[in-house]
């Protein structure tokens, strides 16, 4: 999932910083969209895979039985939350794009934070959690993925970003191969 979003936000970041350069600010925000929506289906698509075929996909790492089993668990648990990972990604890229690196650096921060909490809440049962274990870290990480990207959308929608909403449009053709086409290679 990594890859294939690192992918799409590569044209994200190219189509943005562009159309912020130039001045247009209605583009830059129509790129964001498009590639918000870009990323979410590209999370869908990976996801269900994850879910279903964790063991066939931790396998793929040619570990030891035991550390096979332990990373489907986490893929398994991370699955459901690729969604809110690939909304993190692409309003991130966006924002830096368009000149605004503090406001993804402090989410990131918030995310990580959460994260620390809840995996050690999570996998060793501390804070009155349920104590998970490695299904825990995988929670916990959702978790953190999800308050990061919901904190990056409230913001957004409430024109609080260097890039807002914006004007509708933003699956046009031309501009949807731009995006993927300079993140392809």
């Amino acid at each position: 999932l990594h890859a294939l979003l690192m992918a799409v936000t590569a044209g994200t970041t190219a189509l943005v910083a562009r159309a912020w350069g130039a001045g247009d600010r209605e583009e830059a925000e129509r790129v964001t969209k498009a590639s918000l929506g870009l990323c979410a289906i590209v999370a869908l698509a990976v996801s269900l895979p994850a879910l279903f075929l964790s063991h066939a996909l931790a396998s793929v790492l040619r570990l030891e039985p035991e550390t096979i089993d332990l990373a489907a668990v986490f893929i398994r648990c991370l699955a459901p939350f690729q969604i809110a990972f690939a909304v993190h990604f692409a309003i991130g890229a966006a924002l830096r794009a368009a000149g605004d690196t503090r406001t993804p650096l402090a989410i990131g921060a918030l995310t990580n934070v959460v994260n620390v909490f809840f995996v050690y809440g999570l996998v060793f049962g501390r804070f009155g959690l349920p104590q998970l274990g490695v299904a825990g870290a995988g929670i916990a990480s959702g978790i953190a993925f999800s308050v990061g990207a919901i904190v990056l959308v409230l913001l957004w929608w409430r024109g609080h970003l260097a890039l807002q909403v914006g004007p509708p449009g933003p699956w046009a053709r031309a501009r949807v191969r731009r995006i993927l086409a300079i993140g392809y290679p």
